[in-house]
């Protein structure tokens, strides 16, 4: 039985990757802790749901089993 793709962390990772785009691409020119502290700082929805985004995928994957 094949599994689906549960959509919901799916499109939230999109999404927090979309907010943080120009965040990542200053870190990835000049890497600094304190861009860092700045973009978790300005971000920090998109980084919580980064940082939950395994928990919520376990979460999903068990609700379809």
């Amino acid at each position: 039985m094949k599994r689906k793709v549960p959509l919901i962390p799916v499109l939230l990772f999109v999404l927090a990757l979309a907010d943080l785009k120009s965040e990542i691409r200053l870190l990835l020119d000049h890497f600094t802790f304190t861009t860092v502290v700045v973009a978790i700082q300005n971000h920090l929805l998109a980084v919580t749901i980064l940082f939950l985004l395994p928990s919520l995928w376990r979460h999903y994957r068990r609700d379809q089993a």
